[in-house]
């Protein structure tokens, strides 16, 4: 896991989210919620506190079905500088 995947995973957790999964992938930062309405921007304004500005590009916030069922989960995708 690297140093920003475990930071954001924590930042959320502390934040009273359920983390489901994190994980990298070449420059982007994925971590799932299992919250289905949380709020982007409050979920962005994290991102920006943990991680300091010139170490990502952007960062979304989805929503996307789990395994093609009826419940949801948020999903948050952070670019990361190369």
């Amino acid at each position: 896991m690297s140093d920003h995947q475990s930071e954001l995973r924590t930042a959320f957790e502390d934040a009273d989210y359920t983390v489901e999964d994190a994980t990298t992938n070449r420059n982007q930062i994925r971590v799932v919620l299992r919250e289905e309405d949380a709020e982007g921007e409050r979920l962005k304004g994290i991102v920006e506190e943990t991680l300091a500005a010139d170490d990502f590009l952007g960062t979304n916030v989805t929503t996307e079905s789990v395994e093609g069922g009826t419940e949801m989960t948020t999903v948050v995708t952070v670019r990361r500088r190369p």
